[in-house]
């Protein structure tokens, strides 16, 4: 891997290989992209750029992340999770609360089974 760092359009196709795999949030892709940017200014174009695209989403990843992390966890853990990876506080408690409220409604539907 060389050191020098990469050019405004070998940043951007190292961030849609990343984001063709799964959703990233907006803290942990530039995470993952700050080594090989040209400056931090070259980083947060390129970043919002892909927001305005619809490209890179907050909120798509902390849903996709909430799904998978509702089959094991409860929405406290949820919500450190979310904040965890650079969603805001208030989307992570909202999508947490969603989390939890679908474990009760599905305890309840468990329940009236029995």
């Amino acid at each position: 891997m060389s050191d020098c760092p990469d050019s405004a359009p070998e940043l951007r196709a190292r961030a849609l290989r990343l984001l063709a795999r799964r959703e990233h949030s907006r803290a942990e892709l530039a995470r993952k992209l700050a080594a090989h940017a040209e400056s931090r200014e070259a980083l947060e174009q390129l970043l919002d750029a892909l927001a305005a695209r619809r490209q890179l989403s907050d909120e798509r990843y902390a849903e996709e992340r909430t799904r998978q992390l509702a089959r094991k966890y409860g929405a406290a853990r949820i919500r450190l999770d979310l904040i965890s990876k650079g969603v805001a506080a208030e989307t992570a408690a909202r999508l947490a609360q969603a989390s939890g409220d679908a474990d009760f409604e599905r305890a309840r539907a468990i329940l009236a089974r029995k």
